[in-house]
């Protein structure tokens, strides 16, 4: 009759040690790679950061520019014109707001 246990290393007391250590080897060796990944990150953001010379960009001026497109149904680019040469200009006047100038294209079949 045979033992239990008798099988090869089967109440073996240092095989679940070893086991036992190799699993915290394992997590051990998880923890370090992420630990030196974080690391080089980083340091490199660091150094991109330090190299990169970051300039602000200044305007010349104090003036601001903004372009608006307006897309008109066909016949009523003339209303959409009056419109602002009446109303939205003195609405720009009053925050002393400077409307440049309109343009509309010419020979556009879409107007």
């Amino acid at each position: 009759m045979r033992r239990v246990g008798d099988a090869a290393g089967s109440l073996n007391p240092n095989r679940c040690a070893d086991s036992y250590r190799g699993v915290i080897m394992q997590r051990l060796n998880r923890w370090r790679v992420c630990c030196i990944a974080l690391v080089a990150f980083a340091a490199g953001s660091l150094i991109t950061a330090r190299l990169a010379h970051i300039n602000q960009v200044r305007a010349d001026g104090d003036h601001v520019f903004e372009l608006r497109i307006y897309h008109a149904v066909p016949g009523k680019v003339p209303a959409l014109e009056s419109r602002f040469r009446d109303a939205a200009s003195k609405v720009l006047a009053k925050h002393d707001l400077k409307a440049v100038g309109y343009w509309v294209p010419e020979g556009s079949p879409a107007f």
